[in-house]
């Protein structure tokens, strides 16, 4: 499998990419952080962590419906115009069925969860079960995306019914390293952005400096964590591309260090804001560490994308 030609306008494909991904990550991601803050500060009584949970799910709500207006609207132009792209879909209808469902399930119980903070106080246990519930939404989603997208490299593949297409997806050698890797780098945008999203609301959603002060760098460490455990099944998807891994002088190769780099300047960044004694004054090193991170998610992104790629010479 061969990287097609590198131009600049292929870049720019893959840069508008990797933020249509990153606010996907986002939308799916955020309600995971939002219910793990919430049951944190419950068990710790930390009202700060309460109240970051609130700001999560906002944020999630925000690109959750950026994602479903991007999928109904990519649909509907295909649909009009590229037809031939939505195969199998329009051969086998029912395969559509999988990942809609898993789709709305998560749109479902995240609004459930966003919607219900007033009662939270009065009903704790059932706000934090629709919290879970849309914790789970985010993976699922990757998931049954996955299985189906992984499908055609079976060599048993058929356009048959749905629970067979996504059986023939999940026994492909690459679904296990590319489910990990999606999923703790969607658990990473989501921490990365949301530290960009708490300085944006700073002035709006004024709670005072100690409580900025806090969970900007608790928020900071997480992302330094989950960026640490993405480094590690990052490099265990880039096993699966041939000339990926270890890093080399091969265009996948290429790819895969830049991805990996960009990722531990990330890294590094938020450490700086975890550290740092006034985390508000690391405003750079948060908007600088965002940067990095859509471009690991656009070089990972474009390595991936060679395992859909036909082989040279086909």
């Amino acid at each position: 499998m061969t990287l097609p030609e590198f131009t600049p306008a292929l870049a720019a494909v893959f840069l508008v990419l990797a933020l249509h991904l990153c606010a996907v990550y986002v939308g799916l991601g955020a309600f995971a952080l939002a219910w793990w803050s919430e049951a944190l500060g419950a068990t710790r009584r930390m009202g700060f962590l309460k109240k970051l949970a609130g700001q999560l799910s906002a944020l999630g709500v925000l690109f959750l419906c950026y994602t479903l207006v991007a999928v109904v609207g990519g649909v509907a132009v295909l649909w009009l115009r590229f037809p031939d792209a939505l195969w199998p879909w329009t051969a086998v209808p029912e395969l559509a069925a999988p990942p809609a469902l898993a789709l709305g399930c998560a749109a479902l119980f995240a609004l459930a969860y966003s919607l219900s903070w007033s009662s939270a106080r009065e009903h704790p246990g059932r706000h934090r079960v629709l919290g879970l519930l849309a914790a789970l939404g985010g993976p699922l989603v990757l998931a049954v995306s996955l299985a189906m997208k992984l499908a055609p490299l079976n060599p048993w593949y058929v356009a048959a019914g749905a629970h067979v297409v996504l059986l023939r997806g999940i026994f492909v050698p690459a679904f296990w390293p590319l489910l990990a890797a999606s999923t703790l780098l969607m658990l990473t945008c989501a921490a990365g952005f949301g530290l960009v999203y708490l300085l944006l609301r700073r002035n709006r959603d004024d709670f005072g400096r100690d409580y900025y002060a806090f969970v900007l760098g608790r928020l900071a460490g997480w992302a330094l964590l989950l960026g640490l455990a993405t480094t590690g099944t990052q490099a265990w998807a880039c096993a699966q591309v041939p000339g990926a891994w270890p890093p080399g002088v091969t265009g996948p190769g290429l790819l895969a260090a830049a991805g990996l780099a960009a990722l531990g300047l990330a890294c590094a960044l938020w450490a700086v804001v975890w550290r740092a004694g006034a985390p508000l004054r690391m405003k750079p090193a948060v908007w600088l560490a965002a940067v990095a991170l859509v471009a690991a998610t656009a070089a990972f992104a474009a390595l991936q994308a060679t395992l859909f790629l036909p082989p040279a010479g086909a």
